[in-house]
């Protein structure tokens, strides 16, 4: 499942995550989008991307109906269902929180 938080993404995969070039996210629904990065980790189950302008996630995630998180031999696709809301929420926020 994936986790978005600040500037970070992390995807978890009962499978595991194989070492892998890249790091890719599908978006179907509405407003399609297919993005990618060579900025990600991977350990066990779990791959993480740090990187700066999450705006093209946070679109994707709030105006399409299914998110695929893959690399060239490993996928996780999760619903956006109930996303669209929360997304708006988190891009309310102006202020940060307390360190």
């Amino acid at each position: 499942m994936p986790d978005f938080s600040g500037e970070q993404v992390t995807v978890t995969s009962d499978q595991g995550w194989p070492q892998a070039p890249a790091f890719s996210m599908a978006f179907a629904g509405p407003r399609p989008n297919t993005i990618s990065t060579p900025r990600h980790q991977t350990q066990g189950n779990t791959l993480t991307v740090t990187d700066s302008g999450f705006g093209n996630v946070l679109d994707g995630l709030q105006h399409n109906n299914t998110a695929t998180a893959f690399t060239a031999t490993a996928a996780v696709t999760v619903s956006l269902e109930d996303a669209a809301e929360p997304v708006q929420h988190f891009r309310d926020c102006t202020q940060a929180p307390p360190a």
